[in-house]
């Protein structure tokens, strides 16, 4: 008996029954993840609960006799027990309080080892996707409530302070708008794979217009990093998909010329480019946020000269801030703004080496994949194109909410990077023929990309 995959793929019957307990933890993690804060079961958010389960599942998949780690593991494995040794030198040693960063770190780094170790097919790993959508249309149900209806989750810190919708944008259940909008740009990249390769041409609109719907609740979050990187991803999208229509992606090109020239030339604005201007790069805006944010990254180098092996501890970035004198100006930051120096100046050295050996290698996989297909039309060549315009877009997503590392849309953001990877190599491994690669380069490229993921 054949099923359909998400994408419109065959998969044999015996899949869904040895997977369907992974299906189901994988359905839930982004469902959880996007409501964890907001949704509390007895001062418990059930966020924890699945954290718990990828505990035990990469316990299970890492234990297992006669199993060899591979690289991919092998990495994530090694910042975890990094991470955790740090965490608990510091919570031991130094006095540093166990924070909501420190909770949501470890959360995190449960469900990355999970879904980087687990021995699972490629329909398991669509699951994570379907939840995926599923996490989106919650959250931007709860986008809409909070727009037209007043409603506030409780974790909502911004209005609980006397701020309106009007003034900071909409949070939905992410507590800051930033942290929706982190959200959003991680959501128009997991969808493009759906958009270009799924078999079902229902599936494929749909996805589309899922994405195109990440612009509007954007707009509403007043971020203008998170609403350019979006644009980016999304006619990074259409351009695959106009593939082979030159004229349309000519329109495309004459489009996008347009509305930067009107946005140029036109001070005062005009209509709806007035509205794109205010929540994109090409704002009019007079202030001296870079400036700040360029302090925010000079100070975390202060704070790692004091202990570069292990950085001043989770959460003390802000204590730093609000204790040292002799820093660098940033008015009333004392959130890092910017993850890879959240990461450095409070976890050291060792510790962001490891997470840029674990992107860069990432990063190499992919372009492997990409390097592997036939076309550029491929499921696993998109799928490794969506994984490098996710590395490569990082550097800047980091930088959208106060804490990256406090963040669960942070984590599921990373989570999103090996779940891609991981969706072509176990369509890789579940084809009896595999076709030959070929000699030279191709066959070094599918050999080292084996060995990093499967």
């Amino acid at each position: 008996m054949k099923t359909k995959n998400l994408d419109g793929a065959a998969s044999s019957a015996d899949d869904t029954k040895v997977h369907r307990g992974l299906a189901l933890l994988f359905f839930i993690t982004p469902i959880t993840a996007v409501m964890a804060g907001a949704v509390l079961i007895s001062g418990i958010t059930p966020h924890v609960v699945t954290s718990a389960l990828f505990v035990i599942v990469a316990g299970v998949s890492i234990l297992a006799p006669h199993r060899k780690l591979t690289a991919l593991t092998t990495t994530v494995l090694s910042i975890v027990i990094a991470m955790c040794v740090v965490t608990i030198l510091h919570l031991a040693a130094v006095g540093v309080p166990i924070s909501n960063e420190v909770t949501i770190s470890l959360s995190g780094l449960a469900i990355l080892l999970g879904v980087a170790s687990v021995r699972a097919n490629s329909r398991t790993f669509n699951v994570f996707i379907v939840g995926w959508t599923f996490a989106y249309l919650l959250a931007g149900a709860a986008a809409i409530m909070e727009r037209f209806l007043g409603y506030v989750a409780p974790n909502n810190y911004l209005l609980s302070v006397g701020y309106d919708v009007e003034t900071v944008g909409v949070a939905s259940f992410f507590g800051n708008p930033n942290g929706f909008g982190f959200f959003l740009v991680a959501t128009g990249a997991v969808f493009m794979p759906f958009v270009l390769t799924a078999k079902n041409m229902k599936v494929r609109a749909l996805y589309f217009a899922l994405q195109l719907s990440t612009l509007y609740f954007m707009l509403e979050t007043y971020s203008r990093t998170g609403f350019t990187l979006l644009a980016i991803i999304i006619l990074l999208t259409l351009w695959k998909l106009l593939y082979k229509r030159d004229l349309l992606r000519f329109l495309v090109i004459l489009g996008v010329l347009i509305v930067v020239i009107v946005q140029l030339l036109s001070p005062g604005g005009v209509g709806f480019f007035n509205d794109l201007r205010d929540n994109t790069f090409f704002s009019t805006a007079e202030d001296d946020s870079f400036i700040v944010r360029f302090n925010l990254i000079l100070n975390g180098l202060l704070f790692l000269g004091e202990n570069p092996l292990i950085g001043i501890g989770p959460g003390m970035y802000e204590v730093n801030m609000q204790t040292q004198r002799d820093l660098y100006p940033a008015g009333d930051m004392i959130n890092p703004h910017n993850g890879f120096i959240e990461i450095l100046s409070q976890y050291g050295l060792v510790v962001f080496a490891l997470y840029v050996i674990w992107l860069f290698r990432s990063f190499v996989s992919a372009r492997n994949l990409m390097r592997l297909a036939e076309t550029n039309r491929e499921r696993n060549y998109v799928l490794g194109l969506t994984q490098v315009v996710l590395i490569a877009l990082l550097p800047f997503t980091a930088t959208m909410h106060s804490t990256f590392l406090g963040a669960p849309a942070a984590w599921l953001y990373l989570c999103a990077i090996v779940v891609l990877g991981r969706m072509a190599t176990s369509s890789a491994a579940e084809v009896d023929n595999p076709r030959p690669v070929g000699p030279g380069r191709r066959s070094l490229e599918a050999r080292a990309y084996r060995r990093y993921v499967s």
